[in-house]
């Protein structure tokens, strides 16, 4: 199966599983930090700098979907998204067979965000 589906399954998972905020901060984090990754890391002029933009552009994306669409506290926003930032380059990384990262980047930020914004702080879902 393309990664095309995969990340299509996960959009719809995210979209329906998790409130507004949390489902817009994974997708569209995911949706620019992925392919620029990508993008990056097959040029050698850039890959000095594979981690870092992809990282900022999910930051920014997922602070995005947090504080402006989802209307949470900017400060918390700030630190939950820098959060799924680091968690969805992290989990990018991994390149074997059977494991679609399209799939992790957007799933596994979007599980640590629910567990901490919903269940430890209490944020409106």
């Amino acid at each position: 199966m393309g990664s095309f589906a995969i990340f299509g399954t996960a959009i719809v998972i995210a979209i329906l599983l998790f409130p507004l905020p949390i489902g817009c901060a994974a997708v569209l984090g995911t949706a620019i930090a992925d392919p620029l990754a990508g993008e990056l890391r097959t040029s050698s002029r850039f890959r000095h700098v594979d981690v870092l933009v992809p990282f900022g552009a999910y930051t920014f994306l997922a602070f995005v979907g947090l504080a402006l669409l989802g209307r949470w506290p900017a400060i918390p926003s700030v630190g939950l998204a820098l959060l799924a930032a680091a968690i969805a380059i992290a989990v990018e990384r991994p390149k074997v067979w059977w494991y679609d990262d399209d799939f992790a980047m957007t799933l596994v930020p979007a599980v640590v965000l629910y567990l901490l914004a919903v269940g430890l702080f209490g944020f409106p879902t």
